[in-house]
């Protein structure tokens, strides 16, 4: 029971003066937020953050930035995801130079992408049993070596044949490096300032995929033979990075302990789901860009679309990292705005004959996409310990890869019936239909982190 006082000032001649309290109200007593977070423990105080102050300051980016080690780990992050980000067009451009064929390119872009699928949960379980600096390092100069020797291969030296093996096994040893740089990335940060951070990453990462196509393109231009070994040198360059990154203990346990691989995919199966939703409106959109604005007859304008979606998306990202945020389980929060994704991309139909409408539509995706990519990964942060993070963080990656994978083979059957931005707004109908069916995903027991807070 709760019992509230009133609290009144008698006269300064009365016997007694000063101030006496009278009982009012009594009932029943209403739990406050505090007790709240302390009935439920660290999972409420993740979900309810009791914040005094924006993300912009305090705990926000600026905690980030000042954390020891964000520096190199910046500089890594760049390394390992340039490459990936420049490895499709670079591989479809030096294949046509050095065999006249767009066919084989396509299949090393495959063979790449199916190594990084297989490879990103091996590599980051390995991360997570191995955690050294030393094996990021040799990890990225494993990758940019890879490189390099794909690009004397494809001048003839070995069969095709060895370079489709030679590129998915690129694929493989690289995958888990972003995985692991964004569990090293977590673990150097205060746990309030994981979503900020988790920002910070995913803004970097679209900076990476914007900039790659330029840079690709501008040296293609002048040496197409040589862009494979331009796609190596972020990866070799970063190494240094990786060693002054600053280290973490790898906590001990026998090899056989501790959740595996299929617990790790049982406890972020919704995480899962949402995010090859979320990429497969990516794999349409790349593939349905040029063919939606050739019909317009502005096929240059397909590039600068793609552009502004990575850009809208970062800008998302770092807007969701800067604002408070409600008392919101974060995976939750991304299946909703997964639903407003698809929102934003079924009405491309509507513009197919506008380019301006077009654009837009590439836009808004973006600046949805944004908040989304980050809400996953805090969920993904908030439900894994941190000796399986890394693992847990390659096995989303994995997911990436698997939904943008299926939106671009998708794509293909339905630009034979009807135009590119109608079968845009097909696939965002039926991304539709699966974010509403995940919204009402129930899970029960979420694992969630309790490390102190720096």
């Amino acid at each position: 029971m709760v019992r509230v006082f009133i609290k009144v000032r008698t006269s300064s001649s009365a016997p007694g003066a000063g101030l006496r309290a009278y009982p009012v109200i009594t009932g029943p007593r209403v739990p406050s937020a505090r007790s709240k977070c302390n009935q439920h423990g660290a999972q409420w105080r993740l979900q309810c953050p009791q914040r005094r102050g924006s993300a912009m300051t305090g705990h926000g980016f600026r905690a980030v930035a000042s954390s020891r080690g964000f520096g190199p780990w910046a500089v890594a992050t760049v390394g390992a995801r340039l490459p990936i980000a420049m490895a499709p067009l670079a591989l479809v451009l030096a294949a046509e130079a050095a065999t006249g064929s767009y066919g084989f390119g396509g299949i090393l872009v495959a063979a790449h992408t199916v190594g990084e699928i297989i490879g990103s949960p091996i590599m980051g379980r390995l991360a997570d049993r191995r955690p050294s600096r030393l094996l990021l390092t040799a990890v990225l100069l494993a990758q940019g070596v890879g490189f390099g020797v794909l690009a004397w291969a494809l001048t003839g030296a070995f069969p095709q044949w060895c370079a489709v093996l030679l590129v998915a096994v690129v694929g493989v040893v690289a995958a888990g490096v972003p995985g692991a740089l964004r569990s090293r990335l977590t673990r150097m940060v205060p746990e309030r300032s994981t979503q900020p951070a988790l920002s910070i990453d995913s803004a970097i990462n679209q900076v990476c995929w914007g900039a790659a196509p330029v840079i690709v393109t501008a040296v293609a231009a002048s040496a197409p033979t040589q862009v494979l070994v331009v796609v190596a040198a972020p990866a070799v360059a970063s190494c240094l990075a990786c060693l002054i990154i600053p280290s973490r203990p790898a906590e001990p346990r026998s090899p056989s302990s501790g959740p595996t691989i299929t617990d790790t995919v049982r406890t972020l199966s919704d995480v899962l789901v949402g995010t090859i939703l979320m990429r497969v409106a990516l794999g349409v959109m790349a593939v349905a860009a040029v063919p939606a604005f050739t019909a317009l007859n502005h096929p240059t304008v397909a590039g600068l679309a793609l552009g502004a979606y990575a850009v809208a998306t970062g800008i998302g990202a770092l807007a969701l990292g800067s604002t408070r945020h409600p008392c919101v389980d974060p995976a939750r929060r991304a299946h909703r705005t997964l639903v407003l994704l698809a929102l934003a991309l079924t009405p491309a139909v509507l513009f197919a004959h506008n380019v301006v409408g077009l654009v837009a539509v590439f836009v808004f995706v973006g600046l949805i996409e944004g908040p989304t990519v980050v809400a996953l990964s805090v969920a993904v942060q908030q439900r894994t310990p941190p000796e399986v993070r890394a693992t847990a963080f390659s096995v989303q990656y994995a997911a990436l890869g698997v939904g943008f994978a299926l939106g671009s083979i998708s794509l293909g059957p339905l630009l034979t019936v009807m135009s590119p931005a109608a079968a845009m707004t097909c696939i965002g109908f039926v991304i539709l239909v699966g974010a509403l069916i995940l919204s009402r995903w129930k899970y029960r027991s979420p694992h969630v982190s309790r490390r102190q807070e720096q």
